[in-house]
């Protein structure tokens, strides 16, 4: 699993390719097959090409276009907030635990800012977080986990 973050920000295009045609081609046939068009739909289907847009250049040129990817990361976290605020205070629907997986609740999207949209904060803050050198000593002595924790 480790060697996953290395792959995608190495200069290898097996990412880009297995990825970007499929996303395009789906996001065209989503855009083509619509027919009843408004403002808001519009407003949702634009934002999603200009996502996948900023995510295929991303992943085309990972090193020199890391703003591209952290963009994306940090939209994904806004449109969890979005999600949260939604369930909680305009959907209506009951402070519980999901009795199925299936169920939208608020509960559910705030599990969702939790486990997808936290991390996508950090990850657009901070960009990637591989270390060659994980768990050596570094020059002052401290473990280099230690070190980056208190900075």
């Amino acid at each position: 699993m480790a060697k996953f973050g290395e792959n995608l920000a190495s200069s290898s295009r097996l990412i880009f390719w297995g990825v970007v045609p499929l996303g395009a081609s789906l996001l065209g046939l989503m855009t083509l097959v619509e027919t009843e068009w408004n403002h808001t739909r519009a407003v949702i289907i634009g934002g999603m090409d200009f996502t996948f847009l900023l995510l295929a250049l991303g992943l085309y040129e990972p090193r020199r276009f890391s703003w591209a990817l952290r963009s994306v990361m940090g939209i994904v976290f806004l449109f969890y907030c979005w999600y949260v605020i939604d369930q909680a205070v305009f959907s209506g629907h009951p402070w519980r635990w999901p009795l199925s997986r299936g169920e939208v609740n608020p509960v559910k999207a705030l599990r969702g800012l939790l486990y997808i949209g936290i991390p996508a904060l950090v990850y657009a803050l901070r960009g990637f977080a591989i270390h060659k050198n994980r768990g050596r000593p570094s020059r002052d002595g401290t473990r280099n986990w230690t070190r980056r924790l208190y900075e």
